[in-house]
């Protein structure tokens, strides 16, 4: 029954998208490719289809020339043959080059058929396969990424405006955090935990050194006020928290993070000695499919990617589309004002409220409405550098916590100057302030502790990201391993 109504949902949804039942299909970004005679079919596990529909879909062109089908787009020139399992390739630049393909082309009924994977890849496309509608999804990246970034230019020039240098330029910044937490008591008085971080980081390109001078001896208070310590561990604690140090190496390409943690024999009951480091395999940045992504467009495109390849790939570019659709509505161009010299983003309680009796009327708004305060403004300038402000407090409804955020602050390449105050009704004030400051530097980071030092792998004979039977011995599916 299940397996009834999801084919009846397949067959809709690729009728309404241009696809033809029991015909294998070709999507190029969002639409199907129509093929009025010769069609595309699976031999030996491949795609193959006729080229001509595939390239006209590109824009480009196909003609024969000496028994060959030469396709010509964007000053890419292909050769294929029949029976021949390598394409001969011309670039824009004129570079000749010859490309092995891993089944050869074919011709039938009077059509060239050759691998689609091969001929999309090759041209700098995302190819994904779609199994409940039997459809080869091509996806041409610049060309997505450059049309929904074409709707967040201001935020854009932001993101860019945060990038620092080349792969091979080394920075470093230096940073402080401070924190003031006022517990309030009207009967024995207001109790105020100070605590603060100097914090130094270094970077170049996937390789990041971090360390944390930590000043936290009043943490150790607070949990014991709250009951948590006793007198000998308050002791013990905050003689540990008092002048602590924090210390990260994070080597993106090797995929390995190693970590010395303050009070680490406390927090491991003493399994590990103060003053180890914890080795730690973590997904390499060469492995993610994000890495490199500095703008609105490459992100939507890369999250939407990811989720197709285990959902359901011919909504994909649909998908996209929406998600960029609803996102310009709170953070793209139209959205912006211009004001001396900045471009000026506001949304206050009024535009919460607007948007609420938009959907459902003024009463609804009036019984929806979440927010007793709501004031959110960004300023971004020409050069990049912004500002922000955020006040937010949600009403008194007699039921749940009251709180309070009230935050502002600069961000520039160079700079950031942040101070957010945290208030929860009748319970606490937490103020913070940040600083920090980035420049160039000719100091290189490390990629592992330094010889000499004691290093232990606590995931050591394991795979720490393999979880191969769920707990009533069942395999785990592969998307879950």
């Amino acid at each position: 029954w299940w397996d009834y109504w999801d084919g009846q949902r397949v067959e809709r949804t690729r009728a309404q998208l241009g696809g033809v039942a029991g015909q294998v299909g070709v999507m190029v970004d969002g639409t199907y490719v129509q093929f009025p005679d010769a069609v595309p079919e699976v031999v030996n596990g491949r795609t193959m289809v006729p080229c001509r529909q595939v390239l006209e879909a590109f824009g480009g062109t196909v003609t024969h020339e000496n028994g060959e089908a030469v396709c010509r787009l964007e000053g890419v020139t292909m050769r294929f043959k029949d029976g021949r399992d390598t394409a001969a390739m011309t670039l824009a630049d004129g570079t000749e080059t010859i490309v092995q393909m891993d089944v050869p082309c074919y011709y039938k009924n009077g059509r060239t058929y050759i691998p689609v994977r091969f001929f999309a890849e090759a041209l700098g496309c995302d190819v994904l396969w779609d199994g409940a509608y039997d459809t080869a999804v091509i996806l041409r990246r610049d060309k997505i990424t450059a049309e929904l970034d074409s709707r967040f230019t201001v935020l854009n020039r932001f993101l860019k405006a945060m990038q620092s240098g080349g792969p091979g330029d080394h920075y470093k910044t230096t940073a402080k955090l401070e924190g003031d937490l006022t517990m309030l008591d009207s009967i024995n008085g207001n109790q105020t935990y100070r605590f603060s971080a100097d914090m130094e980081l270094l970077a170049s390109g996937t390789t990041v050194n971090f360390t944390a001078k930590l000043k936290l001896g009043d943490l150790a208070k607070l949990m014991a006020a709250a009951g948590m310590l006793g007198d000998e561990d308050l002791a013990q604690l905050a003689a540990s928290l008092k002048d602590a140090r924090l210390e990260v190496i994070y080597d993106g390409e090797g995929g390995m993070m190693y970590m010395k943690v303050p009070g680490l024999s406390q927090l491991t009951y003493g399994t590990y000695a103060d003053g180890c480091w914890l080795a730690m395999p973590v997904t390499s940045l060469t492995e993610l499919e994000s890495a490199g992504v500095t703008a609105v467009g490459g992100a939507l495109y890369e999250n939407e990617l990811a989720y197709a390849k285990y959902g359901t790939p011919v909504l994909v570019y649909r998908d996209m589309m929406e998600t960029a659709g609803e996102l310009a509505a709170y953070v793209g161009d139209e959205c912006f004002q211009s004001n001396g010299g900045y471009s000026v983003l506001r949304y206050d309680k009024a535009d919460y409220e607007a948007a609420l009796a938009a959907e459902g009327g003024e009463e609804y708004a009036q019984w929806a409405s979440e927010f007793e305060k709501l004031d959110l403004e960004l300023k971004i300038a020409q050069s990049g550098d912004a500002t922000f402000r955020v006040l937010v407090q949600n009403k008194d409804s007699g039921y749940g916590d009251v709180v309070l955020v009230d935050a502002s602050g600069s961000v520039s390449a160079a700079k950031v100057n942040m101070q957010m105050l945290l208030r929860l009704k009748n319970q606490f004030d937490l103020s913070l302030r940040y600083t920090a400051s980035t420049s160039a530097t000719t100091a290189q980071p490390v990629t592992a502790p330094p010889a000499g030092e004691t290093v232990i792998d606590p995931y050591e004979g394991e795979d720490p990201f393999e979880y191969p039977y769920e707990e009533n011995g069942s395999p785990v599916p592969e998307l879950f391993a």
